[in-house]
């Protein structure tokens, strides 16, 4: 999700039209990630789920991203873990 996302802030920087919407499972989701400020600032739009982290709040969020798109694409890094898997 981040490399997609970094990618989409590059292009943005550009000026080329790319939308950057984060969806976050809750709220401040991965918050200590080093890049974590750069796509919050550039996101067209931030969602954030639920308030709290609970158990099976990624498996939500994934089923969110599934549900609201137009066009899907995932790379798996091969783990048998995570919501590409």
């Amino acid at each position: 999700d981040i490399a997609f996302g970094l990618v989409a802030c590059e292009l943005k920087e550009e000026g080329r039209p790319v939308q950057l919407v984060c969806v976050l499972p809750c709220k401040d989701y991965n918050s200590s990630h080093k890049y974590y400020s750069c796509l919050k600032e550039h996101a067209d739009e931030w969602i954030e789920l639920s308030d709290e982290f609970y158990r099976g709040c990624d498996n939500v969020r994934d089923q969110y991203m599934v549900d609201h798109c137009d066009k899907l694409l995932a790379v798996w890094d091969g783990n048998k873990s995570g919501g590409v898997w």
